[in-house]
């Protein structure tokens, strides 16, 4: 996010800050950016390839607290009958928090419905997933 750096200011400790001149703003690591900028950030491109009740999901982009509401909704309706879930993770960037709730909640589903397993896992994704401990909640291939 190049351009917000014109718009963000250091906010550690207050959630409620703003910035007079944008309005409503969002607050990321301490930092508070104006919708303009957050809106003009990299987002996750999903697919979804359904194969009887196998199903895998691409992830292209970041998953953060932008995208993981839009894929939460999306694997809602699509884990309906699925017995094999697989998350294709070669294009994936990032997992915030709220990626990681995502990947959780549905590994959850499926320890009722069958299996789950991330797969072509980046260094930088499997990083996040060992310091979180996710590697030994998760099956990485």
């Amino acid at each position: 996010m190049e351009r917000c750096r014109q718009h963000a200011q250091a906010t550690r400790g207050n959630r409620y800050a703003k910035i007079a001149s944008q309005g409503v703003v969002v607050i990321i690591g301490g930092f508070v950016f104006c919708e303009v900028c957050v809106k003009g950030a990299r987002m996750l491109n999903i697919g979804f390839e359904r194969e009887g009740e196998k199903l895998v999901v691409t992830l292209d982009g970041r998953l953060d607290t932008f995208t993981a509401p839009d894929l939460s909704n999306k694997l809602e309706t699509a884990l309906d009958g699925v017995t094999d879930l697989t998350f294709e993770c070669a294009k994936l960037e990032y997992v915030s928090s709220a990626g990681l709730r995502v990947l959780l909640v549905s590994q959850k589903t499926m320890m009722r419905q069958g299996q789950m397993r991330l797969v072509h896992v980046s260094e930088e994704v499997m990083d996040i997933l060992e310091v979180t401990g996710f590697v030994s909640i998760l099956t990485i291939e």
